[in-house]
């Protein structure tokens, strides 16, 4: 990964901080956040949130593998408690500050992996999450009928969350669970 661009690492550090959105950090919070993203860096000194988060993004930017973990961890579902709502936005914002890097974060499960693609202006697409496999329902039961059943609701419950009726897909999804 090549270093980011000044203005790309400006509007991280606004990112970071979360001004103005769900996600804000106090500056007590943000050397908590370089710590679940795997950095080392030295303790919020007390100055303006936004510069110090600025100037570790600086020192940060010239280890690439460093960079790509605060990368991951800001569009990782774990750093906003799995609030899809929350996870949503934060790619979005994310991937609109990446787009002309050429960079995009997925979310595959739960995961977060830093993709390369073709630098572009940033669009207002919604973030895509990738679905994860069924599991073999029928190895789960030795009722080949109810195994059926159980991956004809998996899908269902699937169909249901692309169609945006994400309390029948909870309902189905239920019904999995009993």
């Amino acid at each position: 990964m090549k270093q980011l661009d000044a203005s790309t690492l400006d509007s991280l550090a606004e990112m970071i901080c979360g001004d103005g959105r769900p996600w804000y950090r106090s500056g007590s919070k943000l050397q908590g956040f370089f710590e679940r993203a795997g950095v080392v860096c030295p303790g919020h000194d007390g100055s303006t949130r936004k510069w110090w988060v600025l100037d570790q993004l600086r020192v940060i930017n010239s280890r690439p593998v460093d960079m790509s973990k605060v990368l991951h961890r800001l569009g990782d579902p774990k750093e906003y408690k799995g609030d899809a709502t929350m996870v949503g936005n934060a790619l979005e914002v994310l991937n609109s500050i990446l787009s002309m890097e050429g960079l995009e974060v997925r979310i595959n499960g739960i995961s977060p992996s830093l993709i390369e693609r073709a630098p572009a202006m940033a669009t207002q697409a919604k973030p895509v999450f990738v679905p994860q496999e069924a599991p073999n329902f029928a190895d789960l039961t030795d009722d080949t009928a109810l195994g059926a059943i159980l991956a004809d609701r998996c899908k269902e419950s699937q169909q249901s969350v692309d169609s945006q009726a994400y309390v029948g897909a909870i309902l189905l999804m239920g019904s999995l669970l009993e």
